[in-house]
């Protein structure tokens, strides 16, 4: 089939760059944008189908007096298509201390 070769190689390079199995999400996020984020969870803190509720969440997130660090937040969008309208979810990713719990966001 036309192609084949090309694709088996593409899917390849995309095995290569996506993180090893076992690795905490965190880590492998992390290690992608530059930020190690380390072991933890991700907590939703919003979920919500009007986009303007999520940019006002995201501002009031950046303007807090803690120090913010954006690889530490994921938006999610999930589309509904025609039976489900689409929603938009804000996580933070919570680290663990060290005792092994995750620590309040």
């Amino acid at each position: 089939m036309p192609g084949q070769r090309k694709r088996g190689r593409a899917r390849e390079r995309a095995a290569a760059r996506r993180p090893a199995a076992g690795k905490e999400l965190g880590t492998a996020l992390g290690a992608e944008l530059g930020t190690e984020l380390g072991a933890g969870r991700w907590e939703v803190v919003l979920e919500t189908e009007d986009r303007a509720r999520l940019r006002d969440r995201l501002r009031e997130l950046g303007a807090g007096g803690a120090r913010f660090d954006p690889a530490a937040v994921r938006v999610d969008t999930l589309c509904g298509r025609l039976a489900r309208p689409t929603v938009h979810r804000l996580s933070v990713f919570v680290p663990e201390d060290a005792d092994g719990r995750a620590g309040a966001a």
